[in-house]
């Protein structure tokens, strides 16, 4: 294998079509953010991208593939994870004619487990989209149009939300993490308040308990705001982590700015209120000045850390705004995509920052080549391709 240095996008997507293609690179987990279900999200694309009837085959074998592994036995932690980004792509897939599902047939099992695993983990304080209450709801919020008692759990995870808050000094809310068993508060979109204010914002939008709902966006949007820093000076707007030493967060979207801006921008939306909104674009427009290395943090394309998640928020924050330094950041970064394949690998010269641990990382979706691979198709006609319920962006 020789490292090289891709800059035309249709060839690196045909680059990392060939990796994916490579049984090397298959992967045992049967969901979307590090298992097949994500390649199943790749080669949808690519049938359609490059007119390969092959691809679509591969859709059909890979789909057949995680169905019959969520019956099978399962090695690890996180199942109930899974089974979540299960239905969530079977409702985004058949909502958006990738395939053609009684998703209703295949999901009433679930439904039971993903209410039950909710239940506890309200019960235990755990809100985390990863280990706690917010996987299930995110779960049930893609459930909503297809199955009328996915209201109702809905509304339990507002009340139970709602319960688990804990107020500050003034009445503004927090959430205090049990992912570390620490308390920890994070703001960001992937453990902390942006995460619950997107699930409230969508709650709101499909009527279920509204005025609650309401109070606890403008009151968490309260806790955010009061916990700004001196952006001039450090070179981010928030901490990833309040009470921790201030320093310059990243880009992108699993932690710094973005996520919260994202947040506020959604909640601006829903609450009608011009002043929250324009609070989440002051915070974008700075990020979209954010180029260097130094000063984005960016060192690896993937969509979870790199440059296709970022790529990604300033695409969607653009699609909320329509502010045109928005629409060039998210150009500038779908096309810095191809840079960060410098390595000799088996993946397309592609290789994530974190978690080299795991075998799934520089493959699966949310770190690896499947997510940058949909996020460069996507990137050709931006109208046309569209995942955003499978990172978050609610």
């Amino acid at each position: 294998m020789e490292a090289f240095i891709e800059t035309d996008i249709t060839a690196a997507v045909h680059r990392i079509a060939r990796s994916l293609a490579s049984p090397a690179n298959s992967l045992p987990a049967f969901g979307y953010s590090k298992g097949v279900l994500g390649q199943v999200l790749f080669w949808s694309y690519y049938a359609y991208f490059a007119d390969d009837s092959t691809a679509q085959e591969r859709v059909k074998t890979l789909l057949v593939e995680s169905v019959q592994r969520v019956t099978q036995p399962y090695a690890g932690h996180s199942f109930t994870k899974e089974l979540a980004e299960f239905g969530i792509f079977l409702e985004y897939a058949n909502a958006n004619s990738l395939v053609e599902l009684d998703t209703n047939a295949l999901l009433t099992g679930p439904d039971q487990l993903l209410a039950a695993t909710m239940t506890d983990a309200l019960n235990r304080r755990d809100f985390d989209p990863y280990t706690g209450a917010l996987g299930p709801g995110y779960y049930f919020l893609s459930r909503a149009a297809s199955q009328e008692s996915a209201r109702q759990v809905i509304e339990q995870l507002v009340v139970g939300l709602h319960r688990i808050a804990v107020a500050d000094e003034v009445g503004h809310l927090y959430w205090p993490s049990q992912l570390f068993g620490d308390n920890r508060v994070y703001l960001g979109l992937s453990h902390g308040s942006a995460a619950i204010l997107l699930f409230l914002c969508r709650a709101i939008e499909l009527g279920i308990q509204v005025d609650l709902a309401s109070g606890m966006v403008q009151r968490a949007v309260g806790f955010l705001l009061v916990h700004q820093q001196n952006y001039q000076q450090i070179g981010s707007f928030f901490p990833d982590i309040v009470h921790e030493k201030l320093v310059q967060s990243r880009l992108g979207l699993c932690y710094g700015d973005m996520g919260v801006a994202y947040s506020l921008l959604r909640a601006g939306q829903v609450l009608n209120d011009h002043l929250i909104g324009e609070e989440g674009l002051a915070v974008f427009t700075f990020s979209a000045t954010r180029r260097s290395p130094a000063e984005s943090g960016i060192r690896d394309a993937g969509i979870l850390y790199g440059a296709s998640g970022t790529a990604l928020l300033f695409d969607k924050a653009y699609e909320l705004t329509g502010q045109p330094e928005l629409d060039e950041a998210a150009r500038h970064w779908y096309d810095r995509i191809p840079d960060f394949a410098t390595h000799d690998n088996a993946t397309a010269g592609y290789q994530g920052v974190f978690n080299q641990h795991f075998p799934h990382t520089n493959v699966g979706f949310m770190e690896g080549i499947a997510g940058i691979g949909a996020t460069l198709i996507k990137s050709t006609q931006r109208d046309t391709y569209s995942f955003d319920e499978l990172i978050w962006l609610v």
